[in-house]
């Protein structure tokens, strides 16, 4: 099936059914696609790519021949020959408008395709009536379900043996949330939602009976999810015992709200479960704050958009936050995700974008490739996933240190509106500028990070100042390392959280030096540290400074 005409594409519902038809097996596609990809390059060659990509068939016409390449074919080539169900189900699939362009568009390039088909599979022929109702759910389903959850799900403090999943699948979890729509157990409507949104929905493998307790949790609104915090009791003995993980074995919401209590992560995983039972998208951070590790969440509040900030302490300054991203279980920043989520990220810009950045990959092993990813970047400046794609390409064909530096100028000028993506780039230019004996260059990049991340930030300023005294010490350099230490302190004495000093600068530093047998360093920023920090009894981070400090004798 060819999808152009002489000087435009030539795609339509009519052009889908004919690709889909008769010979659907991985040659027969890989043809198809190959011969497509060809001539449409050649109309892009005649007529130039943005008359190409502005066309109404351009968005439908590369969903369609992406979805073929990047999830159909391997999944054919996964299963045994002569495979007829599923070879039917798939056409099922692809023949449904809705499916490539959905996956094209909220798809992230290291999703597991097969994963992906098999779900939506799965799903769709188990009734297809509720899968064409909630197909943004179930393309949800299946861009997380894709692979196993991670074993530091939902927070490094539970084991995942005591988790209560009891055989969760996403054809239970597809179930059960449209049969909590029907009986009005819910506070969105699920088909208003978008993909990305029913991302952080779904990301719970938790059990059905998790779920049903979770929805007798009384919340009349989007605004009393913080409020869960006050009536799980927080359990000071296991701070006062050093006892963080979770002691109790299964790891139940009734546990959590009803018999133990638990601390901050508890009632954070706690008050996400069931925001999420309740139909209502949430994320679980971690972050450093004046007492130590504290956990918070954010909830999607509807028109409102995202509130990044439910169950903070707001007077402990946490510079940033640390979550999972339900797609790709990659750790991802508050900061980072704020960033992200104010885009316009579901507007016919994205599309387009993400379109033309499978047209990218689509002709990856051709010259075309690397302007086309610049191309779909310009279109989507808040989105990562273009840059990553590059920085692996430039790494794999061309990697010099000049081309990686001009990369990272490149990016520290798309992310200047992001603190954290700026300072990603800033600091892997700063390396390059060590490597290439760029002394002078090198230094200002320092400075310029360090100023710019005094306050707000100063995580990453105090990252930078470590790194470099980290250095030093190695070089045996204690004198100007010592100095530094001592500069860091005064420079963040004011602005940084007692956290933040203590585990990214004091316990690093001396860490070190009693690592080197340089004992009386470590007394010495022993002595210095208490002048500069204080924690308050009873908390995660003064256990650990007594821990530290009664170590150095």
């Amino acid at each position: 099936m060819n999808c152009i005409g002489q000087n435009f594409l030539n795609w339509n519902d009519s052009s889908r059914l004919k690709f889909w038809s008769g010979d659907i097996s991985t040659k027969s596609l890989t043809n198809k696609v190959v011969q497509n990809v060809s001539e449409i390059n050649k109309l892009v060659d005649r007529v130039g790519i943005r008359v190409v990509t502005n066309s109404p068939e351009f968005i439908d016409c590369v969903s369609n021949l992406y979805w073929a390449n990047s999830f159909v074919i391997p999944y054919l080539e996964s299963l045994e020959q002569g495979d007829e169900l599923n070879q039917k189900h798939i056409v099922q699939l692809s023949i449904n408008k809705q499916i490539p362009q959905l996956i094209t568009k909220y798809s992230h390039v290291n999703d597991y395709g097969n994963g992906v088909v098999k779900v939506l599979i799965e799903l769709q022929s188990e009734n297809i009536k509720k899968f064409n109702e909630f197909t943004n759910l179930a393309i949800a389903l299946s861009l997380v379900w894709d692979v196993e959850f991670p074993v530091n799900w939902p927070h490094q403090n539970v084991d995942q043996a005591n988790l209560p999943t009891d055989g969760m699948t996403p054809l239970r979890l597809f179930n059960f949330f449209i049969d909590s729509q029907s009986k009005g157990k819910l506070l969105t409507d699920l088909r208003r939602l978008t993909v990305r949104e029913l991302c952080f929905l779904v990301d719970t493998p938790i059990s059905i009976n998790e779920h049903l307790y979770a929805q007798q949790v009384k919340v009349k609104s989007l605004n009393d999810f913080g409020k869960l915090y006050k009536i799980i009791p927080y359990d000071q003995s296991r701070i006062n015992e050093k006892i963080y993980d979770w002691p109790h074995g299964k790891y139940s919401l009734i546990k959590i709200g009803s018999k133990n209590g638990g601390i901050c992560m508890d009632q954070s995983y706690f008050t996400s479960q069931v925001s999420k039972s309740k139909g209502v998208p949430s994320i679980l951070f971690m972050g450093q704050g004046g007492s130590g590790v504290h956990a918070w969440i954010g909830v999607f509040m509807g028109i409102r958009g995202w509130d990044l900030k439910v169950g903070e302490w707001r007077s402990e300054k946490y510079p940033v936050g640390v979550s999972l991203n339900p797609q790709t279980w990659e750790k991802t920043t508050n900061a980072e995700l704020k960033f992200y989520l104010q885009s316009s990220g579901d507007n016919p810009s994205t599309s387009r974008g993400k379109s033309i950045l499978a047209w990218a990959l689509l002709n990856q092993k051709t010259d075309r490739f690397k302007s086309l990813i610049h191309y779909s970047s310009s279109l989507m400046p808040r989105n990562i996933e273009p840059w990553d794609i590059e920085y692996n390409w430039i790494k794999e064909n061309q990697f010099d240190l000049k081309t990686m530096g001009r990369f990272w100028s490149r990016w520290i000028s798309n992310f200047k509106g992001e603190k954290g993506l700026k300072a990603k780039g800033q600091m892997a230019l700063l390396g390059i500028f060590n490597e290439l004996g760029m002394s002078e260059d090198a230094s200002s990049m320092s400075r310029r990070i360090i100023s710019e991340n005094k306050t707000g930030r100063f995580d990453l300023g105090i990252a930078v100042n470590l790194n470099q005294i980290i250095s030093l010490q190695n070089q045996s350099n204690w004198t100007l390392a010592e100095k530094k230490f001592k500069q860091a302190l005064d420079d963040f004495d004011k602005s940084a959280n007692n956290g933040h000093l203590f585990y990214n600068l004091i316990k690093p530093y001396i860490d070190n030096c009693m690592f080197h047998s340089k004992r009386e360093q470590a007394f010495k920023a022993k002595e210095l540290s208490g002048k500069y920090i204080k924690s308050l009894p009873g908390t995660i981070l003064n256990n650990d400074i007594n821990n530290l400090f009664e170590s150095i004798r």
